[in-house]
């Protein structure tokens, strides 16, 4: 159905693309599912996961990586200037 309307985002995903999305096992999903801390929707057989959250998920990921450790100026990427790691031109 996704093929015939390219243009409609789903309001789901399913358990396999969570698992493709955030690079974890179908088994850990579950788990997760199953303690409640990732909310999930039953389809008759299918579990479905709402795009939101996951959206969500990944937005306060980003967000707390900006404000995490690596954002002082301990780990700030400013202290590698790239002039100092040169691309080779041949491989």
């Amino acid at each position: 159905m996704a093929n015939q309307f390219p243009h409609i985002q789903p309001v789901f995903f399913t358990v396999t693309e969570v698992c493709e999305i955030l690079h974890i096992s179908r088994s850990t999903l579950i788990r997760k599912i199953n303690c409640g801390s990732m909310p999930s929707v039953h389809c008759g057989r299918r579990l479905l996961i709402p795009r939101n959250f996951i959206e969500t998920l990944i937005k306060e990921a980003y967000e707390n990586l900006n404000t995490s450790l690596y954002s002082t100026d301990q780990y700030s990427l400013d202290r590698f200037p790239l002039e100092e790691f040169p691309l080779e031109d041949s491989l």
